[in-house]
């Protein structure tokens, strides 16, 4: 019933703290999750870290924003309920937001390495199947 669902949808207290809030815990998240899935210092703790961080950030948000670091976990809910809609855009853009910011202070801070548009090819070329051979 949708006003189960309802008791479900995320709120910020105010939308700067909301987007903020978001952006912020988004960014962290991504950036643990980019340093021990891509690093083999950090071995079979991938399978700890990750959701750990994710508690660690939901608990830390809550306060502010509800903590969805998730679009899709905010949207559907909203939807369904028809609740906070006028707030749904914190939960559909800070996350994205977050997630360029984080992969942009991992590929900077941690790998060192400032050719942010190589890396953006190198992506998008792995992505379509592309190499350099072809």
């Amino acid at each position: 019933d949708s006003d189960s669902v309802g008791l479900t949808v995320n709120g910020a207290e105010t939308s700067g703290k909301g987007f903020l809030s978001e952006v912020l815990l988004t960014a962290i998240f991504l950036m643990v999750i980019l340093q021990v899935t891509k690093s083999k210092e950090f071995g079979s703790t991938t399978l700890v870290a990750i959701p750990l961080t994710l508690a660690v950030v939901h608990f830390a948000g809550i306060p502010f924003s509800g903590a969805s670091v998730n679009p899709a976990r905010s949207f559907g809910p909203a939807l369904v309920s028809g609740e906070n809609m006028d707030q749904i855009w914190i939960y559909l853009l800070a996350p994205l937001l977050g997630a360029v910011l984080g992969w942009v202070v991992h590929t900077v801070v941690v790998k060192g390495d400032l050719n942010l548009l190589d890396n953006v090819a190198a992506v998008r070329d792995e992505l379509t199947g592309k190499t350099d051979a072809s």
